[in-house]
């Protein structure tokens, strides 16, 4: 009887299993044997390893770390930062950024005067002080308007522009024009225009950053008593090929140039980076030689780079809305470092605390206009 097609596959399919069962035992003996035989002959096992480089070799550290090699893990190198560029590692005090967010923060220096001048207002311990977001950034737009106002009237002497709020002066040239006598010259020509530099709105804001600024130098210096002193001003500088006369640009101490104050406020109103470029505040200590009033900073001469090289520097980058706070002796000699770009503002107010040289009626020109001046 013939087989099916089923049947057929069933044989072949039996017949390939068994030649495969087959061969796989006879490889097993096969192996078993020359195992076996390896094993009663080390040596000859030794030699045949040696001759397939079957032998491992001791590991030895390649001087290149291979691929498969852990990673080398050294000390990360910090980048020198641009304003240290200069400064050996042992001058570089403080360094506070435009990037970081100061809450608040105040550092001790040692006192220039011993002895307070002002029982419970001349500084007892000196010191520096930092706050961020001291005004939002609407209130410093506001404050950069109200410079402007006055600025429209002046023009930049080697970069440089200054309007004082008390006496109204703007920077024109090499000389200074009252901005306050101007707008009211205007308002005489055509009733149409403003009789005065600011709105009511405008130096309500005034007071009200006056105040403040006040509070926190009382706090930050534990005093009971001090006074608004002059001047009080707007600064703009921006870039100038032209080397300046301003004390900005000398180590000075704030003291040496306005007599009575005790205190300065900065109060920056632009951001180092976004707004421009350079214009960092530098505190400069321990001066390498006595404070000489003709050294210039930018100066390049030999003498310069000396006191750049062994002074000790701290270096405060402006930013919108922070409020720095020193006092104003020789303890905080600093000096400002020049624009490369865009527009630095900042507005300055100094604390006295003899009350014969404090700021009275400080904004009356300011809001009134000039003729209501007794």
């Amino acid at each position: 009887m013939a087989k099916t097609k089923k049947q057929k596959q069933k044989a072949n399919s039996v017949d390939i299993s068994s030649s495969t069962a087959l061969v796989i035992l006879i490889l097993s003996i096969l192996i078993g044997g020359v195992l076996l035989f390896l094993s009663q002959n080390p040596q000859i096992a030794k030699d045949l390893n040696a001759k397939l480089n079957l032998v491992p070799k001791p590991y030895k550290k390649s001087a290149v770390p291979l691929q498969n090699d852990p990673p080398v893990v050294s000390e990360p190198v910090q980048p020198v930062l641009s304003v240290w560029k200069g400064v050996s590692p042992e001058n570089r005090g403080e360094f506070i950024s435009a990037d970081e967010k100061i809450e608040s923060k105040k550092w001790d220096v040692e006192c220039e005067n011993e002895s307070p001048k002002f029982k419970d207002c001349s500084p007892t311990k000196c010191g520096r002080f930092i706050k961020d977001n001291f005004i939002t950034k609407t209130e410093a737009k506001m404050l950069i308007g109200i410079a402007e106002k006055a600025m429209h009237y002046g023009e930049a002497e080697k970069g440089v522009t200054i309007f004082d709020l008390a006496s109204g002066g703007v920077t024109y040239k090499d000389k200074f024009v009252d901005s306050y006598k101007m707008t009211n010259a205007l308002h005489e020509a055509d009733p149409t225009n403003p009789n005065a530099l600011l709105t009511d709105d405008e130096v309500e804001l005034l007071q009200n950053v006056y105040g403040r600024i006040l509070f926190e130098v009382g706090s930050a210096f534990n005093i009971k008593s001090v006074y608004l002193g002059f001047p009080n001003f707007f600064s703009r500088i921006e870039s100038s090929t032209e080397k300046s006369d301003y004390e900005f640009f000398f180590p000075h101490a704030d003291n040496e140039i306005y007599k009575s104050f005790e205190y300065t406020a900065h109060l920056y109103l632009t951001s180092h980076d976004q707004d421009f470029s350079g214009g960092e505040f530098i505190y400069l200590d321990r001066p390498a030689t006595p404070h000489n009033s003709d050294i210039k900073i930018h100066d390049e001469s030999n003498q310069i780079v000396e006191l750049k090289q062994k002074t000790r520097q701290s270096i405060i980058q402006p930013k919108t809305g922070r409020l720095q706070i020193y006092t104003s002796g020789h303890e905080n000699l600093h000096v400002v470092e020049k624009v490369g770009k865009g527009r630095r503002y900042m507005f300055t107010v100094g604390f006295t605390c003899d009350k014969g040289k404090r700021a009275v009626d400080l904004l009356k020109k300011a809001l009134y206009g000039f003729e209501s001046e007794e």
